[in-house]
């Protein structure tokens, strides 16, 4: 599923202020794409005086995803479930508490492990797909943009009555204005590389820990002090944080490839981002035109129930996963 160059050909990675953070924030955008706009937590109606915490609070959960990714040289599918969950997690105890805390434990399941952490797995797929080396595909980029559009445009039309019962459907017009506009920024971030091809490093240097964190630990007391955390929802989020870092631990390899090798070094695929961009603008137009039905026959309710299940079974396979490898090394080593 996913490529790197082998081990024995990645260069030392360097310090470059400039890409790493040019990294951050692409990585950011598309966190923000995927929560805010995919999931349309209606950034319509925020207030002006929410985008600047949001804004800070998603370069800090950026830099820390990559940090943690280089880290624990993430490598499968199964370190990096682990790793949006972190990010889903931070997510709904961070930026959004007013839609995914509102009714605990369902929503732990329904929005945090299931949407935002569903979203978040998307963004980062993306992202390595953009800024390391990979095959492209054409169609697999017009056919997965077709899906994510598709399912986003009856999504974020219907979702702000979810939210809020009195509220009205999502207007088409504001939808496709604020989707330009942060794929605009995103393109100007893709295009900005330099043209060189040496690994950088994504790790956090300790003052950028510390900025990183100070900035969680801000927003985390705002949320409080708004009544917007509850103890419950503190303490089963900061424990589900923690088994994805141990799980995180025990996947980690010292040797072989990494879903980083190689970051920054290679151009962006134009054609295929092209390709994604067409897809997922057709169809959220067609999925925009669908009306609501009862039962199976309603978008909305499938959608829910898909984001539902993934939300409900993705941390229990990454532990039976890696449990049947603990197993089968040790069977190998003889000692069951």
């Amino acid at each position: 599923m996913f490529q790197s160059f082998p081990p024995d050909q990645n260069p030392t990675p360097l310090v470059r202020p400039f890409t790493t953070w040019r990294l951050r924030l692409l990585l950011a955008l598309l966190l923000f794409f995927g929560s805010e706009i995919l999931l349309w937590t209606d950034p319509l109606a925020r207030q002006m005086i929410e985008w600047l915490p949001l804004a800070v609070g998603y370069l800090a959960l950026a830099s820390l995803l990559l940090d943690l990714a280089a880290r624990f040289r993430v490598r499968n599918i199964f370190g990096l479930l682990a790793l949006v969950g972190i990010y889903g997690l931070l997510n709904g105890l961070l930026l959004n508490p007013e839609t995914t805390l509102t009714d605990m434990p369902r929503t732990l399941f329904t929005r945090v492990l299931g949407g935002h952490t569903f979203a978040g797995l998307l963004m980062i797929i993306l992202f390595l797909r953009l800024v390391t080396p990979a095959k492209t595909r054409l169609l697999v980029f017009a056919a997965a943009g077709a899906a994510a559009g598709f399912a986003w445009g009856t999504w974020a039309r219907w979702s702000p009555t979810l939210l809020r019962p009195d509220a009205a459907e999502a207007p088409l017009a504001g939808m496709i204005a604020v989707t330009v506009g942060l794929a605009a920024a995103m393109v100007v971030l893709l295009l900005a590389r330099r043209r060189d091809d040496t690994p950088v490093s994504a790790r956090l240097q300790p003052l950028e820990w510390l900025g990183a964190v100070v900035v969680l630990l801000v927003l985390l007391l705002a949320r409080g002090l708004n009544n917007q955390i509850d103890s419950l929802s503190l303490a089963l989020i900061g424990t589900l944080v923690g088994f994805c870092l141990v799980l995180m631990w025990f996947l980690k390899r010292e040797k072989g490839a990494a879903l980083l090798d190689g970051i920054g070094t290679t151009p962006p695929p134009m054609a295929a981002l092209l390709a994604l961009g067409l897809g997922f603008s057709g169809l959220a137009l067609v999925g925009y035109g669908l009306p609501r039905g009862d039962g199976a026959q309603d978008p909305v309710f499938v959608i829910t129930v898909l984001l539902t299940a993934f939300g409900i079974a993705w941390l229990p396979g990454v532990s039976l996963a890696l449990g049947a490898q603990v197993v089968a090394r040790q069977v190998r080593a003889g000692k069951l």
